[in-house]
């Protein structure tokens, strides 16, 4: 009687369970359709699709490459990139790729570049001038015919509530932190950089100024410099006050430990080459260019230039370029009417910008977008002691074939994990298994294929194929 039950209660249920895993099959293939996929209890991470990639073909924002099918793919208006890879691994073509694809854009963005030897410029001139672009090129490599460049038309000694301001701005990208000071170490840098405020100030009152005149004061005569501070004490800019108290304030011993710290910061400002492409009244105006209904790129070429000349230098530019657009928005509380984006390869020559963490966090919505590339992570983490502000704020690129493992363990782990099924067979018959499995593993960005990268973003999760190919007699712009 027990069996025949038994056996009745099979004949009913089994047609039930069969038709509860069709249809839970068919309602999870549904939502997969429909874009929503089913809850995994391990994880569910995939790549997205040649269609779910259609709605990043935009024809704004940055590029980090274009899908398997060619189709070019890019992210939204506010977000800025960061790309990681070897010497070689196609960061200086990505970077032409993007301005080259500048053509689709009805607004065109300024452009600020960081270009050592001009590679991109010359891969990029042309198509700019066919754009409508007014090209620029500051270069240290030829200061006799340079564009020039005036970082004291920065400060407006005329607007009181933020002239102090400005002024800190500027002696903080003159004297950036280094990131691997410690608690002295931040101290001598805050008094010396106390002092470079006040000397900033006292120099700007002057008809002739200059911030290798500030310098030469500052490193090269420190008697004058000593009778010049007793002279400031009746300054009526408390900076200038500011200044005269730490300087006077200094024993002997935290005196020598401060003029070291001025002397490994600004000593690049005393070459002839800085000196002439920065004392003058005239040049590049970013209040000016920002304004202008013309298009402009701005190239830096330094010409490989030692990492201090070159890094100080395109560290103020770029800073200054950041703090006025900042400037802009707070008098006209719009954003920029063509957007700035900034392009810099191998950031750890600038050192640490910190205008650019203030780009990232404050002036997305503003229209300012970066392309910044490290080779490492660990460069990354070296040149910004609050490297996680690039790091969050960033898309993403990741080319294989580095050997950087920490850089590809923090990808998987962005990545994250999907579920895996597995049947076993044993004495009780077959048994099924989830368990769950990284997406992507640390080796296999290792072993990408050198046309592909790895793209982790705001609602981005992608292979893609760099947006470019090198063919035999040169490079193709995908």
């Amino acid at each position: 009687m027990f069996e025949s039950v038994k056996r009745l209660g099979e004949i009913f249920i089994a047609p039930v369970y069969l038709s509860y895993t069709v249809l839970s099959g068919a309602y999870d293939a549904y939502k997969w359709i429909r874009g929503s996929k089913p809850a995994s209890p391990h994880g569910d991470a995939s790549f997205m699709t040649e269609r779910e990639l259609r709605k990043f073909s935009k024809p704004t924002g940055l590029m980090p490459g274009v899908s398997q099918r060619g189709r070019r793919i890019r992210l939204g208006d506010e977000a800025s990139m960061l790309m990681f890879g070897m010497r070689g691994a196609g960061k200086t073509q990505t970077a032409n790729a993007n301005i080259k694809a500048l053509n689709d854009a009805r607004v065109k963005p300024d452009l600020l570049i960081a270009d050592d030897h001009g590679d991109i410029e010359i891969a990029c001139r042309s198509d700019l001038e066919a754009m409508g672009y007014q090209v620029i090129r500051i270069d240290l490599s030829d200061p006799l015919n340079s564009f020039t460049f005036d970082p004291f038309r920065y400060p407006n000694p005329n607007n009181e509530f933020e002239y102090e301001r400005e002024i800190q701005r500027l002696a903080m990208l003159l004297m950036p932190e280094s990131g691997k000071e410690n608690d002295a170490g931040e101290h001598f840098l805050e008094n010396a950089r106390a002092v470079l405020e006040g000397s900033i100030v006292y120099e700007m009152e002057k008809d002739k100024r200059s911030i290798r005149g500030v310098c030469e004061f500052l490193l090269t005569d420190k008697k004058r410099r000593t009778e010049v501070f007793g002279k400031m004490r009746s300054h009526r800019n408390l900076l200038v006050k500011a200044a005269v108290d730490a300087f006077e304030a200094a024993g002997d011993r935290e005196r020598g430990s401060m003029d070291t710290t001025l002397s490994r910061k600004l000593r690049p400002w005393l070459s002839n080459t800085l000196g002439h492409i920065t004392t003058t009244d005239r040049g590049l105006n970013f209040d000016e260019m920002f304004l202008d209904p013309r298009p402009h790129a701005v190239f830096i070429r330094t010409g490989g230039a030692d990492r201090e000349h070159s890094g100080s230098f395109i560290r103020l530019v770029m800073g200054v370029a950041i703090f006025t657009v900042k400037r802009l928005w707070n008098v006209t509380k719009k954003p920029l009417p063509k957007g700035l984006l900034l392009i810099v390869d191998e950031p750890e020559t600038v050192g640490n910008c910190s205008a650019f963490v203030v780009a990232l966090k404050e002036l997305r919505k503003v229209g300012v977008n970066l392309f910044i590339c490290f080779q490492s992570y660990a460069a990354l983490k070296e040149t910004y002691r609050d490297y996680a502000a690039i790091w969050s704020n960033c898309t993403k690129v990741i080319a294989g074939g580095s050997g950087d493992i920490e850089l590809f363990k923090q990808a998987s782990l962005l990545a994250g994990d999907r579920t895996i099924h597995s049947k076993s067979w044993g004495t009780n018959g077959e048994s099924q298994h989830e368990a769950g499995k990284p997406l992507l593993r640390p080796d296999e960005i290792q072993t990408l294929p050198a046309d592909e990268v790895v793209v982790i973003g705001p609602g981005i999760l992608a292979k893609l194929k760099k947006p470019f190919q090198i063919r035999r007699h040169g490079v193709r712009y995908l």
